[in-house]
């Protein structure tokens, strides 16, 4: 591919014309690329006639979207615009506040959630668009639209940008821990801004991650989120696609300054792993890259 063969020769590409491209214009289009060969294989579950509700999306590939369901005949909702929503507090962890979200409807209705500041986007957008198509299936619903946002409420993603607090394992205790199986530029893009909205700091980062996924797309997305490491912990998980410690870690050196990297260390597995992590419990934990590996921790944790 266009960014992988770049980044390895070390030079510049040129497109028609004489512009050069350089490693992160060629990553980014790449990504764009495949994000839009994934939207065409999502969207050939599509048919003619039948509503299909688009949760937000980036512009350009909003318009792209819409471009290709209208060629089809597919009606769609944009759940975005049919409920916008407003945040109102700080999300503060550490004082321990509360996020309050307006919501508003596309008819004028207006009603509000309020509840720990570990809400994330990504629940959020989820929450909208299932609002989105729960009333587009049962149009006499919007009368009860109170109540149905309570049940939402207490619905909670688990390893999606799923956060606790005092988690023990095996007698140790984890202050704060954050738990993510996203594995694409866009959730690991998530993962970033939901720590920054956390203000999470010099946090316990353990990465595991499948060995398909090791992209040069995802590079700009990683340093985002290693930006709020202090020290990293490379595992692989239990699966013949998963990257082996040492090889998750060189990837990350061979494709990022190794002096902006956090200190780092590999190990076997995830109960070795945290057993690692526990020599800083007071720091949050933060455990990411994989739902495979997420669900390692979720035994480990429940049981």
């Amino acid at each position: 591919e266009t960014g992988r063969d770049q980044s390895e020769t070390g030079g510049d590409q040129k497109k028609a014309g004489g512009d050069q491209i350089g490693p992160e214009q060629s990553r980014t289009e790449t990504h764009r690329k495949r994000r839009k060969v994934t939207e065409t294989e999502k969207l050939g579950i599509t048919r003619s006639g039948i509503p299909t509700v688009m949760s937000k999306q980036k512009e350009s590939l909003k318009n792209w979207m819409r471009l290709k369901l209208r060629k089809s005949s597919v009606p769609f909702l944009e759940a975005d615009t049919e409920i916008m929503m407003t945040k109102h507090g700080s999300g503060n962890l550490k004082e321990g506040s509360s996020d309050t979200w307006n919501l508003k409807w596309c008819d004028g209705t207006q009603l509000e959630i309020t509840g720990h500041p570990g809400f994330s986007l990504p629940w959020l957008e989820s929450l909208r668009t299932a609002m989105t198509a729960y009333e587009n299936l049962y149009p006499k619903a919007v009368t009860l639209r109170k109540d149905r946002l309570e049940i939402l409420e207490s619905v909670r993603l688990p390893a999606r940008l799923e956060l606790r607090k005092n988690v023990t394992w095996r007698g140790h205790h984890f202050n704060t821990l954050i738990l993510d199986g996203g594995h694409n530029a866009d959730a690991l893009d998530a993962l970033a801004f939901q720590l920054e909205e956390w203000r999470m700091r010099e946090c316990t980062l353990i990465l595991g991650m499948s060995r398909d996924k090791l992209g040069l797309e995802l590079v700009p997305a990683l340093k985002k989120v290693l930006h709020f490491s202090g020290f990293l912990i490379t595992c692989p998980f239990d699966s013949p696609r998963s990257a082996d410690a040492k090889e998750l870690l060189g990837f990350l050196n061979s494709e990022m300054d190794p002096q902006e990297l956090p200190i780092q260390e590999t190990t076997d597995n995830i109960e070795e792993a945290l057993m690692r992590a526990t020599k800083f419990s007071d720091k949050p934990l933060v455990i990411m890259g994989s739902f495979y590996l997420a669900g390692e921790v979720l035994l480990l944790l429940e049981g």
